[in-house]
């Protein structure tokens, strides 16, 4: 079993008895945030969130949403970005992050390189220990959405185009190859527009369907 710790400063823990005691595992010191996990099999598993990117002599910095609370914040949205450590700040220095285990979430390490314009990683789907997809933030100040795909388990990803109207994409789901859907939203000012977008070729190209009376998703799963 394993669980983990979405604060700025992101640690995950491991339990080996159903949950009675938890032991911290190991991840960089640079973990900012660990958003969403999923194991391929007992031992392998993949973590996607963000690093901070350090400078000689300067601290990473960290936000602190847990000194404010709910009320502060504009909308639900806001608050739940906040709770994951996704902070809008354009001064904040992070990149987007990819971790490998192999030893059934003991430790963690990170594993290939993501474009140099993604500067979160949210969301994920792995279908195999090859054959994945990430959701993601593309830019600093916009927070524009961006889904990728990789064939090598990580080692290299590819980014598919996004309409820039597409805000954040929180969830992604693939029941094979070709069929995926993933959630989020239009527009980070009230009122937002929910939002489900789906392919049936392998992420090439997507068709999107708005909710107005929705304000936003926030997960999916299908099962067939």
């Amino acid at each position: 079993g394993w669980s983990f710790d979405p604060a700025p400063e992101g640690r995950a823990i491991y339990t080996t008895d159903g949950g009675s005691t938890w032991v911290l595992a190991q991840n960089p010191d640079s973990s900012r945030s660990l958003v969403r996990l999923q194991f391929v099999n007992g031992d392998t598993g993949y973590m996607v969130g963000a690093y901070n990117v350090t400078q000689p002599g300067i601290a990473p910095k960290r936000a602190s949403y847990h000194s404010l609370p709910a009320l502060q914040y504009a909308n639900p949205i806001e608050f739940s970005r906040a709770l994951l450590g996704i902070s809008q700040d354009p001064a904040e220095e992070y990149r987007g992050f990819f971790l490998k285990t192999t030893d059934g979430g003991k430790s963690w390490f990170p594993k290939g390189t993501l474009p140099d314009s993604v500067f979160y990683l949210i969301g994920s789907s792995f279908l195999d220990m090859y054959l994945g997809f990430a959701t993601g933030r593309a830019t600093l100040n916009s927070g524009r959405a961006c889904i990728l795909k990789t064939t090598d388990g990580g080692d290299s990803w590819m980014r598919f185009a996004m309409p820039d109207s597409i805000f954040e994409l929180p969830a992604i789901s693939f029941r094979d190859s070709l069929l995926g859907v993933a959630v989020g939203y239009r527009s980070n000012l009230p009122p937002s527009v929910g939002l489900i977008t789906r392919t049936t070729n392998g992420g090439v190209s997507w068709e999107t369907r708005s909710f107005s009376e929705v304000n936003h998703f926030q997960d999916v799963q299908f099962v067939d």
